[in-house]
């Protein structure tokens, strides 16, 4: 499958899309993946990310940003560490997250999707 067509599956699961960066912030692509998760979170300001990776296209165009998150629960505590995947694209002027998928222990194919096509080295190739 191409990289073109997995990042429309992951657009068609993922939990969220179209988090936009202006081209006037100074972010990396792992800053916008990472605030697409947070984003998806109860508690957005909250959230603690743990083992985080970034996984560039060959074109520097495309990136997997393969992580774990956590943030506060309906409770107040904090939750248990989570994996997800970002995926974040760059055009002439700006970084956006396209899809971010969750670990779901209920609905976990997203996920295992994602993540095994995007978070290993050299899954562009």
């Amino acid at each position: 499958m191409s990289v073109k067509a997995g990042l429309a599956a992951l657009v068609l699961v993922g939990t969220m899309a179209g988090v936009y960066v202006a081209g006037g912030a100074a972010q990396d692509a792992q800053s916008v993946g990472i605030q697409a998760a947070r984003a998806a979170l109860r508690d957005p300001s909250s959230g603690e990310t743990h083992q985080v990776q970034k996984h560039t296209s060959r074109d520097g165009r495309t990136h997997a940003i393969c992580g774990e998150i956590r943030g506060r629960n309906l409770f107040g505590m904090m939750a248990d560490y989570q994996g997800f995947v970002a995926i974040v694209q760059q055009d002439e002027r700006r970084l956006r997250a396209v899809g971010v998928a969750f670990q779901d222990p209920i609905e976990p194919r997203a996920y295992e999707e994602a993540h095994r096509k995007y978070c290993y080295a050299g899954f562009f190739y």
